[in-house]
């Protein structure tokens, strides 16, 4: 399994405070059977360049796979970021460093107050015609304009977006289980993610959301979104 959606990075964002944290939290993973895992920590424009954030994310995370292989975890990690989408992005040069390691697919963030559709589509299609790049828009599950009108979602993969939504709308809640199970139904979820943060209030359940989809909608559902998740990470089909 591919996991395109998480904060494993330490002293990095909201995730794990310590390195043995990130460790506990990839043993996690790998026992679930993920193999694969993209590191997409926070980056906001309005906080810091895109410079220092690469500087930042790289020292951290060559000291994470280095734990990595000695502790023998069996995970392969990319490098990433949870982009949040302002008209502050369009300033930058190139968003090829916040793109998943070695491709152009890149996590972009919806504003968690974002009321106006149109505005964000609008910013979504200028990403798109500044820069090469594959927008994955994250956990679509969270934002009013998509969750009450769920036909919106249209209009993403009308542009050529990605949409993923957090494994957690498939197990919590029965509005959000409501909402997830009819929108993968639909077609319009390409990919979910853990988008996990720890062990315990924001775990890597990857696993028990595919177990969770298979029962309700077969193995056909489960190849369709693990297939998606890999070739987010392949250079090959961008």
């Amino acid at each position: 399994m591919v996991d395109i959606h998480t904060h494993v990075l330490f002293r990095f964002d909201d995730g794990p405070k310590t390195l043995d944290e990130s460790l506990a939290l990839l043993e996690k993973t790998a026992a679930s059977g993920v193999t694969d895992v993209v590191s997409t920590s926070h980056y906001y424009s309005a906080h810091m360049s895109a410079e220092e954030f690469t500087e930042r994310r790289t020292k951290r995370l060559a000291e994470l796979r280095e734990a990595v292989e000695t502790r023998k975890i069996p995970v392969r990690l990319y490098h990433g970021a949870e982009v949040y989408i302002d008209k502050l992005i369009l300033n930058l040069k190139s968003l090829n460093d916040l793109c998943f390691e070695g491709t152009n697919s890149i996590l972009l963030e919806i504003p968690h107050t974002a009321t106006d559709l149109n505005e964000v589509l609008h910013l979504i299609d200028r990403i798109l015609s500044y820069y090469n790049v594959q927008p994955v828009i994250a956990h679509v599950e969270r934002y009013e304009f998509f969750f009450k009108k769920m036909k919106n979602l249209r209009y993403l993969h009308d542009m050529g977006c990605v949409i993923q939504a957090d494994t957690r709308c498939f197990l919590e809640g029965f509005c959000d289980k409501l909402f997830a199970f009819k929108a993968l139904k639909e077609g319009y979820i390409d990919v979910i993610a853990s988008d996990c943060h720890d062990t315990v209030k924001r775990p890597p359940d990857l696993a028990q959301a595919y177990a969770a989809i298979r029962k309700k909608a077969g193995e056909e559902a489960i190849a369709h979104l693990q297939e998606n998740a890999r070739l987010l990470l392949s250079p090959s089909v961008h």
